[in-house]
């Protein structure tokens, strides 16, 4: 008889976040507050970097504290 594999934590959130599709979504599981003041609030840190480096810092620190609330790092 073939065993079911089960699906990691860790697989199941980077599954959710390639799934995610929009910043807004990177946002809402990330936790940040979906007002426009938290949103200023999360992005203004990035807005001094140049061009794409800002929105790509952004979105790195969201999928950070995506896994973060469940302790799961990055595969390297």
């Amino acid at each position: 008889m073939r065993q079911k594999q089960r699906t990691t934590t860790a697989e199941q959130i980077e599954a959710k976040i390639r799934a995610a599709g929009t910043i807004g979504n990177l946002e809402r599981l990330a936790g940040i507050e979906q007002s426009p003041d938290g949103r200023y609030a999360f992005w203004t840190t990035y807005s001094q970097l140049p061009g794409g480096q800002s929105l790509d810092a952004g979105v790195a620190e969201l999928k950070r504290l995506i896994r973060a609330q469940t302790n799961v790092s990055v595969r390297k």
